[in-house]
């Protein structure tokens, strides 16, 4: 299974980050415990969300990529994992665990019950928001209802009509309720009009039933972590043991330090200039070796850079530090995707579905989707194989 976060993130390298007695070291090794590497890979990265969650709503204008997406083999505690991490939300934030996104979850919505009216404000004005299966949630929705779900995700202000609302606001507790939320009363009593500010945190393991253009825009908007080796059954069970006999004890003091971490480590408008510039440095040194990035690429190297000065018990955190943290994303920023190395390989010369297959590892169904659907671009040529029989060979125009 390939991944981008391969090799990343070990309990070595986090150590000379944020140092052996670090309460992420020691959150990390004893989820590593549990979880074994699904715990060493994930947390680190659920653990840099919490910290950008703090500061999110003071740079909205910015992609910071707070959102996380566990992407590996069903089955495998991805929404486990998920529920145990919301130990370490701050206290003061909300979140909700939503199985479906239906238009009332992502719109909001003003219901009648036995004639009274009650507001059910949008799922994305919560601090946190837990979809344990994407791909099962997204099914149930409609096109449009996605869409307006993933413009909530980089929206600094959303407007959105909502039938009855007026006849809701009659009562003083809608009102109320709506006022809390920070969420205004616009368009003569028709509309509400709010800030969303919800960090997601989802599991999936598959994008293939939605639209390509849907596959997309969640993989640009979402940290995506992935397993590098083959997850077998044996390590499932030594998890399932992990949990039966989790040590409660040890899991509040670390939610006690963490928490006083998050609260004395403040992050000033000096802060964000100093971390940028030396982002920027880091993209400069990478460019003068002739490494390619992306915008994708610049945007996860800023989201490093700032939850590590977060998590580090000193701000600013020094240079150093910040440059170790960013040099741990060169394995990721390097690793191709399988589409874009088969992509490649048919610009460099044509190939044989049979020849992707075992170049690549994959099963003839899944070589053929991506060559006819994916990549939309490929040619086809008459050839013979070696008994002189016709094949079919596909290239890159």
């Amino acid at each position: 299974m390939p991944s981008k976060y391969n090799n990343m993130w070990t309990i070595d390298k986090l150590i000379k980050i944020f140092g052996r007695e670090s309460v992420i070291v020691k959150i990390v090794r004893y989820f590593s415990k549990i979880y074994g590497i699904i715990g060493e890979v994930a947390v680190p990265q659920l653990l840099q969300s919490i910290a950008l969650m703090k500061i999110a709503n003071r740079y909205d204008l910015l992609r910071l990529r707070k959102h996380v997406m566990l992407h590996w083999d069903p089955g495998w505690v991805k929404s486990t994992l998920l529920r145990h991490m919301t130990m370490f939300i701050p206290r003061e934030f909300t979140w909700t665990v939503e199985t479906a996104l239906s238009e009332a979850v992502v719109r909001g919505s003003a219901v009648e019950s036995r004639g009274r009216y009650r507001i059910i404000p949008p799922v994305l004005v919560k601090d946190l928001v837990i979809i344990p299966e994407l791909s099962t949630a997204i099914s149930k929705s409609r096109p449009e209802v996605v869409e307006m779900f993933l413009e909530g995700l980089e929206s600094s202000i959303m407007t959105v009509r909502l039938v009855k609302l007026a006849r809701a606001l009659d009562r003083t507790e809608n009102r109320e309720i709506l006022e809390q939320l920070g969420i205004e009363i616009v368009d003569n009593n028709t509309a509400i009009r709010y800030r969303p500010k919800a960090t997601v945190w989802t599991a999936t393991h598959t994008l293939d039933n939605l639209p390509r253009a849907h596959q997309q825009a969640f993989l640009d908007r979402f940290t995506i972590v992935k397993i590098s080796r083959k997850l077998l059954d044996k390590d499932l069970l030594r998890i399932y043991d992990g949990l039966l006999n989790r040590d409660v004890d040890y899991e509040k003091q670390l939610v006690q330090e963490f928490q006083e971490l998050l609260d004395t480590i403040s992050f000033t408008d000096d802060d964000f200039k100093y971390v940028h510039q030396v982002v920027k440095e880091f993209i400069v040194s990478l460019r003068e070796e002739g490494f390619p990035l992306s915008p994708r690429d610049c945007s996860e190297l800023l989201r490093t850079a700032i939850a590590t000065n977060i998590l580090v018990a000193q701000s600013p955190a020094p240079k150093p530090v910040l440059w170790s943290a960013l040099e741990q994303m060169i394995p990721h920023l390097e690793r191709k995707t399988l589409l874009e190395k088969i992509a490649e390989a048919l610009r460099n010369k044509p190939m044989t579905i049979d020849e992707i297959c075992d170049e690549f590892g994959i099963s003839e169904d899944y070589a053929t989707r991506i060559v006819k659907c994916y990549l939309r671009a490929s040619k086809m040529q008459m050839g013979t194989d070696e008994k002189g029989r016709p094949i079919v060979k596909y290239y890159l125009a």
